[in-house]
């Protein structure tokens, strides 16, 4: 660790150095130095490097070593920060302070990593942290949201927003407030009420720090469910030291390193809360049973974790209508080894989170859902504070694997509650893919744009995963005065396409294709479930009326404005969980109906005959689970 020698700093501040070659502001401390060394440390915003500039670690040496760059970095913000710092130091009695701006050789990827993976343990032990709120003018903290004075930190100063500072307000056991003139207004724990309003850390875990019977990870999470941070990976970074865990650096992982984080905390904790993410269902993300973001956690700063015995007692309750396990002492034994053994012995492997649930069969599980998926509710180990029932989260297996779900399921009344292992999907693997061959572009037509971005084709392939439950292509014939967009999507195991034909905008002016292609997304995410439902209706209307295993559904779309029309086939293969899609542009001499249409395969082929369809590009989509 490297420390601001706070004497140094000040004698030439206050210009009493005699010889600039004597004097060393930054020194190294070993861990055992540091046990008998008293130092202050500093928890602030960083500026935004135009008008409120920082220190760095290599400017900082060349404050004694060059005397035209001394001038320079002394009108920097940052190092007014750090001179009114060893000020409040030295007036606390302390000779050493710790800065991150310029503490840190962030050059060195290594000595980052040690910072990051140390910060918890530097704030923890030092003997004073000062936060430094540059937008308070005031001598007390709000206490309530003023979006007007914070618009771009929901309401509160920015200090209360970002990432970092979270653990800097947890960790030390001193915490003294200062306003923009580095006036003190008081201290974290005579604010510690205001604090736990504005930051939804109890006041308690102010006051006294952490337990030993440590808050739940939901709860832990929630209190960053809000915050922010430069870089993605930070989220999970600034993370570390609450969890007590640890993690090698990788920049350009972007949201990786949080589900990375979420592992490292399942190999460390026995917490069934780290799956209890949405539980009003209000993000309703279909996928890996691990949370993407810590707002997944917003809802849950009141889940607890439920004691075994707690635990045990509710499931013996849901055994038998009695609420009596058995009358067989053995089987009552075997039951309670059930449970202990269930919350104790889960897993990370490389085929998903390997763990045993109690769980109940839904019993609408059928709807909706691709042959061979079933929908379970799984009873976790948590409760909401004040009440004694189990947080419940719908599971939906794809090919033994089991996938966070959200929909309008329940378990049967009267089923018995059992244990068994799963293998629960943590990966953002792919769910579908799509095979394009576009053909030669005619009439016009040419593909613009895709959206999301991160489902471009690679190889022309189009890749779904459970963060992209659907894709919009958007084709524009050459006078830009016509478009369409093909959607195609998934939704309970069942892959689904679409196309969209929309009235032109008033001027004839449509937007940018990109934005265009933006709001078809969102209307589509929003319809997907109901587009989904009503093809596999008539998916199984088609195979109980034509009898056959692979019949095709038809469906016309008139393109506004014109004599064209867009004719969507869609058939399933004989390969499981996949389909094919066609795409025609047809002349469109008569009235259409957009609706699905069963056709068996030799009436679509003399259809394609007599309507003398002229192909523009053909599409033939694989889609299926990969794992």
């Amino acid at each position: 660790m490297r420390l601001i020698n706070v004497n140094t700093v000040l004698d030439l501040e206050e210009r009493r150095v005699q010889s600039m070659s004597e004097i060393k502001i930054l020194e190294e401390f070993n861990d055992e130095q540091l046990e008998s060394t008293e130092y202050g440390i500093l928890s602030h915003c960083w500026g935004d490097g135009k008008m409120q500039i920082e220190v760095q670690f290599r400017e900082m040496g060349q404050v004694t070593a060059d005397e035209g760059a001394r001038k320079s970095i002394m009108g920097y913000d940052g190092y007014k920060k750090i001179i009114n710092s060893c000020r409040q130091a030295r007036n606390d009695r302390l000779n050493w302070i710790w800065v991150d701006t310029c503490c840190i050789n962030k050059e060195s990827s290594s000595e980052l990593s040690e910072a990051i993976n140390s910060m918890f343990r530097w704030y923890e032990n030092s003997m004073v942290c000062y936060a430094y709120l540059h937008d308070i003018s005031s001598s007390t903290l709000p206490t309530k949201i003023d979006k007007n004075r914070y618009p771009e930190s929901d309401g509160w100063p920015k200090w209360f927003s970002r990432g970092w500072t979270l653990q800097e307000l947890i960790a030390p056991k001193v915490v003294k407030f200062f306003n923009r003139r580095w006036l003190l207004i008081g201290d974290k724990r005579s604010f510690a009420p205001t604090l736990e309003y504005i930051t939804r850390v109890p006041a308690r875990i102010l006051e006294s720090g952490f337990p030993r019977d440590r808050p739940s990870v939901a709860q832990i999470m929630s209190w960053a469910a809000d915050r922010r941070t430069t870089r993605v990976e930070d989220k999970a970074y600034s993370l570390l030291g609450l969890f007590q865990v640890h993690l090698p650096m990788i920049y350009g992982e972007q949201e990786n390193a949080f589900r990375r984080l979420q592992e490292e905390i399942i190999r460390k904790y026995n917490d069934h809360s780290i799956f209890a993410w949405d539980p009003e269902g209000k993000i309703a993300r279909f996928g890996s049973v691990l949370a993407d973001d810590p707002s997944f956690f917003r809802e849950c700063s009141d889940i607890v974790k439920m004691k075994p015995d707690m635990h045990i007692n509710t499931l013996k309750l849901q055994i038998q209508p009695t609420g009596n396990l058995s009358t067989s002492t053995d089987a009552s034994e075997d039951f309670e080894s059930q449970v202990i053994h269930g919350e104790e012995a889960y897993s990370t492997t490389n085929t998903g989170i390997q763990i045993s649930l109690p769980l109940k069969p839904c019993h609408n599980s059928h709807l909706g859902l691709a042959p061979g998926c079933e929908a379970i509710e799984v009873q976790l180990a948590c409760h909401r504070a004040g009440f004694e029932s189990p947080i419940t989260i719908i599971l939906l297996s794809f090919n033994s694997h089991y996938y966070r779900h959200f929909g309008n399921f329940s378990s049967t009344q009267d089923a018995t509650v059992r244990f068994q292992r799963l293998y629960l999907a943590y990966q953002d693997e792919t769910r579908f893919t799509f095979k394009i061959d576009l053909g030669v572009p005619h009439s016009g037509f040419v593909r613009h744009c895709l959206f999301p971005d991160r489902t471009s084709p690679v190889d022309n392939c189009l890749a779904l995963s459970s963060r992209s439950d659907c894709a919009i292509t958007v084709y524009v014939d050459a006078a830009a005065k016509a478009c369409f967009a093909l959607v195609v999507g998934h939704h309970k195991g069942h892959p689904w396409a679409d196309v969209i034909c929309d009235e032109p905008p008033e001027g004839g002016i449509w937007p940018r294709w990109e934005d265009y292609a933006r709001q078809v997304h969102e209307r589509m995410q929003k319809a997907g479930q109901g587009r989904a439902r009503r093809m596999n209706e008539a998916w199984q209307f088609g195979v109980s009326k034509l009898r056959l295993s692979g019949p095709r559904l038809a469906k016309h779309v008139h393109v506004p404005r014109s004599i064209r029309g867009i004719q969507l086939l869609y058939a399933r293969l004989p390969r499981s969980n996949c389909c094919s899609v066609t795409i025609n542009i047809v002349q469109c001499l008569e009235c259409c109906t957009s609706v699905w249409q069963t056709l068996d395969i030799v009436s679509t082929f003399f259809l394609d005959i007599r309507r003398g369809l002229d192909f523009i590009f053909h599409m033939d989509a694989v889609a299926g689970f990969e794992h």
